[in-house]
This record gives structure tokens, sequence and C-alpha cells, in this order.
């Protein structure tokens, strides 16, 4: 939300003065960019200071939101004595705190600073310098490397658009960037317009911040359930290594493949969650939430796969339709599927290697024949009970979180597909020998999904011995161990029903799908590759990349529609032409290329192959798309949940977003640091 230049318009009178001509549709969240680009208004960028968010919209992570508006009537109507008034109300930095005007004095935190000009001064001792930078994380806590942008092949004849390009060399090259940002040079202006920027770190707690998609009301909850795997208990790297090399020794012992493949290891950093395996032609694809395939994303074996071959396996626009999605490509959505995504791979870039024919369609099926042995047969599991500390990483803070649910009068279930000599071996190594009292309802081998679908009744497991008893349950036991069931038998035994329930998985359509579409569970996704990503966006390199791609988009924007303006909207020395202009055509082009370079920089940051698990090129990834769908709540670890005082009355609410981009968007991170003053 970079509105601070709406404040600075209503006092500049170069700005004010701007003609109507010169409206512009911007995104919302860049606008006082666009109008530096445009050369608007002369301003000193000073006084930056870190927030506990990053920008909306400079992380190329969110869709852009789109505003149409003049500079020179967004508030004509208003008299000149409210004007500052309200410039102060629907104006902020680049913070998602917002920073509206502020009085002469400003009190932070209990330390006091002046306000120059009655311009807003942040004056937390802990957070702020004077001059402009703090301490920290943020990208621009220190000298800033400049992104390498080739401008200087971008060129134009219309005199806006060298002004605006001219201007755009300025804001990204070294020597002003640096400068600038700093606060610490006068090419932009006078020490009294102050624009005012926010770091792009967010620091520990919003990398362990439970995230809302839709309103959830904790006190209306009744009972709180967790899956097991990757939810109550996070393994270490090793148990996907460990499924990876049964499953590699399953294909030379049992499948005939050649013997070298069991001396293949586990690469934790080739796949990320939420590919998808063309199971007939062998291809690791990432699909957007348009079913798209990212172009850059497919990879045979250790191979990309040209984007020529692509377009011959997929159609030109890669874009494959709900039936064919359906068919053909297995989605890969639990971190378990990481060591088949990598299998698949390294098992065909080895028969490649060593010129064996094969059929793709063969090998994908194959191993997941293998990785599912591997689960089936028990055998990592016997591996894992025998050394839980190589496994399993340490959870001090669980049986308290689970206790204090309990006291607040919250009913805890577990729901589990693991058997429950498994499940008892890990809990006990997490919370100890008592920790059946945690829960009023146990249940092992679910076998979710199907335990959403079936009317299965449960039967009682002796937690002694582990042995099935032979009669079913009918009635509610205390301390008891369930094995089976269906989610109808538990509607049945504890009268829980729709939005009563709130539970905890890490399988998206395993675990929460059905629960939530079809039972009206609110559901919460348990997301282990969210905090590395967040980390990822926090640090300096990728906010330097973010906020040079956010330059960019602008700059593409603003080209459009000077070059693209009404016939009969002239610019002196210009006129517009009707038809199409190759000048114009290939500035555009230019430009997308340079921006799209610049996305790349940002994808392989999270993964080299890839990029993010929840980012594909301009919208979301198929599984970020259907965790927002899917997942009323989502967060990095379930011990999240522990950060939070009163959990059982807490109120959830998602973030406010326009449904369409023709919604109009109001600034409500200066609303509420308003209300926060």
């Amino acid at each position: 939300t970079i509105l601070k230049f709406l404040q600075l318009c209503q006092r500049n009178p170069r700005a004010r003065s701007t003609p109507a001509s010169d409206s512009i549709t911007v995104n919302c969240t860049t606008l006082s960019l666009g109008m530096l680009l445009r050369g608007g208004c002369r301003c000193r960028w000073a006084h930056l200071w870190r927030c506990g968010r990053s920008v909306a919209g400079v992380s190329g992570g969110h869709a852009a939101h789109e505003s149409v508006g003049r500079t020179d009537s967004t508030t004509s109507h208003i008299p000149p004595q409210s004007r500052r008034r309200f410039s102060a109300q629907y104006t902020s930095p680049l913070s998602t705190n917002g920073c509206p005007a502020l009085p002469t004095t400003a009190t932070h935190c209990g330390s006091t600073a002046a306000v120059p000009n009655g311009h807003p001064t942040p004056c937390c001792a802990d957070r702020v310098h004077r001059r402009g930078l703090v301490t920290g994380s943020g990208f621009f806590d220190s000298e800033i490397t400049p992104i390498e942008i080739d401008l200087e092949k971008l060129s134009h004849p219309h005199p806006k658009v060298t002004r605006l390009l001219t201007q755009a060399r300025r804001l990204l090259s070294s020597h002003e960037a640096n400068r600038s940002l700093h606060g610490e040079s006068d090419a932009l202006g006078d020490d009294d317009d102050n624009l005012e920027f926010s770091t792009h770190g967010w620091g520990d707690q919003h990398r362990k911040k439970v995230f809302a998609n839709s309103y959830v009301n904790m006190s209306n909850v009744r009972a709180i359930g967790f899956d097991y795997d990757y939810t109550l208990v996070t393994y270490k790297p090793r148990m996907i290594a460990a499924f990876y090399d049964l499953a590699a020794k399953t294909l030379s012992d049992e499948l005939n493949y050649p013997a070298e493949i069991t001396s293949l290891e586990y690469d934790p950093t080739f796949a990320i969650r939420g590919l998808g395996v063309d199971i007939r032609h062998g291809i690791l694809v990432k699909l957007s939430s348009r079913l798209q395939i990212s172009r850059d994303c497919a990879y045979f074996g250790r191979t990309a796969v040209p984007r020529e071959k692509l377009a011959r396996l997929y159609g030109s626009q890669f874009t494959l339709s709900k039936d064919h999605r359906d068919r053909f490509i297995k989605p890969l959505l639990d971190s378990f599927s990481l060591a088949e995504a990598c299998l698949i791979a390294d098992v065909i870039q080895l028969l490649r290697d060593r010129d064996i024919s094969f059929d793709p369609s063969a090998v994908a099926a194959d191993v997941a024949e293998a990785v599912s042995h591997a689960h089936m047969s028990g055998k990592v599991h016997e591996a894992v009970m025998k050394d839980l500390p190589l496994y399993i990483k340490p959870k001090p803070q669980l049986k308290s979180m689970l206790e204090s649910f309990r006291r607040d009068g919250k009913e805890l279930f577990l729901a589990s597909n693991s058997d429950f000599e498994f499940v008892s071996a890990g809990m006990t190594y997490l919370v100890g020998n008592d920790w059946r009292s945690l829960f009023d309802e146990i249940i092992v081998s679910a076998r979710k999904p199907s335990f959403y679908g079936s009317n299965r009744p449960f039967r009682s497991v002796d937690p002694d011995t582990g042995f099935l008893k032979l009669d079913r349950v009918t009635s509610r036991q205390p301390n008891a161990v369930y094995s089976g069931g269906s989610i109808r038998a538990l509607q049945r035994l504890t009268g829980w029903t729709g939005p009563d329930v709130l539970y905890f998985g890490d399988h998206l359509f395993a675990d929460l799908v059905e629960a939530r579409r079809a039972f009206g569970w609110y559901t919460g996704a348990i997301i282990n590759d969210l905090e590395a990503e967040l980390t990822i966006m926090s640090s300096q390199e990728y906010g330097r990349l973010a906020f040079s791609v956010t330059v960019m988009d602008e700059v593409l924007r603003l080209v459009q529609d000077i070059l693209y303006r009404p016939v009969g909207d002239e610019v002196e020395g210009w006129s517009n032409q009707c038809g199409i202009n190759e000048d114009d055509v290939q500035l555009l082009t230019d430009i997308e290329d340079e921006t799209k370079r610049l996305r790349r920089q940002m994808r392989r940051m999270f993964n080299e192959r890839f990029g993010s698990v929840f980012q594909s090129e301009y919208v979301s990834t198929y599984f970020g798309f259907a965790m927002h769908r899917y997942s009323d709540l989502y967060t990095s670890s379930l011990m999240n949940l522990a950060q939070y005082s009163n959990l059982a009355n807490r109120r959830f609410y998602p973030p406010v977003q326009r449904s369409m981009p023709h919604e109009p968007i109001f600034p409500r991170l200066a609303i509420r640091h308003t209300l926060l003053e």
C-alpha cells in the first residue's frame, strides 16, 4: 500500500497541476511508484522503518489490485482546509502497518520524538533510526546491491515514455537507489517531503503466525482433532530418505531394475510439495490454479523439458482440461510424496544415462508401487520406533498445549492412518506414557480419505497388545482406542456435527477436503514448507528482487496507458497512431521479458527447479489454490497455536480482499494505524 504520495501531492503545487489526461490505471498497492515514475512530484525518500509484515503486492506473490483514478481529481471535491485530513485517512507508506499523518509530537512505546514540519517520524527507539534505517533482517537494512536490469535498450520516441523510462533508470540505479533509500539523496526533492518505506522483513513472529482463509470463532468449536504424521509429530528429513531408500531397493530386488538404483540418494533440494507427475510421460510438472503448466518447471528425469516439447504434449497454452488432469496427472501433495517425485526423476535419469530403453508410464507406475510398498510394509515404521530421536523432532510444548485445550473445555481427538503401535511410540516419546489421557477419542488405521465416504463401524484396540477386539463399538468408552471406522460412526458416538469440529492435518485431500466439503468441519492445514518460504521472503535479496519487479510491473502498465490513449488525446510533438506500431509492441515485449527474468530469479530462491510451493508465475499453484479453498486456517507448525493466549475463545479473521478486480479497495492498514494511535 504505497499511498504516501497522495498526502504529498496535496501539498505539492506541481503535483496538483498535473493534467487530468495524465490519469492512468495503476496497481493500487504501487500507486506512489507510478506517480514517482511519471515525475508527478519530487519527494525525498527518508525515514525508512521496519514493519511487522511484508509490503503488500511487492513480494510478487499476491494478485495485483487495479484502481482507476485521476491524480488531479482525487480530492477536488474536498475543501482545501479538509484535504490534509482526507490525505491522512487515505495514505500509508510502504508498510502494512500504514502511517497516516501524526500530530506534531508522536509517542510510541514510551518514547517521544518531534515531528518536523508536521511530517510523521517513527520513534520506537528499538526499531527506528532517525535518518531512516533500522537494524534487522529487512532488505533496506544495509547498503543495497542493485538488481542488474538492462533499461538502456528500452527506448521510445514518445516524450512521456522517455521521461518514464528515465525515472525508472534513476529509481533502479545502484547509486540513486542506495542514496534515496537511505534518505541521503537530494535528487528527489527537499527535506520536508518524505516518502516512508517499510522493510520487507517480517521477523520470527510472522513466520509462526496462524493464517486464516475464513472466519473461525474458536468459542463455537467443541472438539479439536489432529492427524498424527506431520501434524502432532514432525519428522526430520531422514524420514523421507528412508522411504526413498526402501522404494529404490524394492525396484531393484522385486521389479528387475538395475542394481545401481540402490546407490541413489534422496535429494531434499530437488522437488517441492504440490507437484504432479504425468503418468503417461513420466514428466514432473507444476500446475497453476488454472491448470496451466509452468513452462520452466517441467522435468523429465533431471532434465528440464523444452517449451517446444511441452507445447506438443499439452498445447500452445500449456493448459490442461479438468478431465486430463484427473486422468493423467497424479498429485504429489504431502511431504511423503517428495520421495516419489525424487525417485521418479532419478530412475528416469539413470535409465537415460545408461541408454536403457524404457516406457515412462511403466516407470511412473513402478515407482508409485514401490513407494506404496514402502509405506505398507511397515519397515520404515520399525526403523523409526527403534531410534525415535533420529527421525522425530522434539516438541517440548506439545503436552502443555493439549492440556490447555482440555482446561478450556475442548474435547480432543486423534485420527490417523497409522497403526496404534507406531502412534503410541511417537506420542510416548513426545509427551510421555500418559499421552492417551490427553485425548477423548483415539482413532488409528482410519484409512482416510475413505474414512469420510464410508459407513464403517469402529472396532476397539487393546492398548496392551495392539490387537483388535471382535465386537464393534456402539458407545463411547473412556480412554478407548478405536480402529477403522468412519466420520459417520464418529458423529454417532460423539454427537459432533459440522462446525463443532476443527481438524488439523497435513494432507489436503486425504485429511481436509471431504471433512470440510461434505461434513462442514473447520479445517486447519499444517504446511511445514511455509516457514522456509516466509524466511526467504523476508531476506534482503528477495526484497530487492521484489522491489525491482514491482517497479517494472508499474512501468509496464504506465507505458501501455501512455501509448494506447484514446485518439485525439495528443501530446505535444506526438500524435496517436491507429493500428499496430512496431515500436510500441517491441517496447512492451522488452519490458515483459525483463520482468519475467526478474521473476525467474525470485522463483529460484525458493527452489532452483520448481520455485515456490504456493506461487506459479502470476497466480497461485494448484496446491496453493486448494489450500486456500479447503482449509480455514493454515500455519507452518501445530505448535504455532501455543503462542496465542486465550486460544479457546479467539476469533480468526481472514484478510479482507476484493473478490473481483472491479470492486473498490480502501486503505485498511492506514485506518488500522490511525485507530492504534
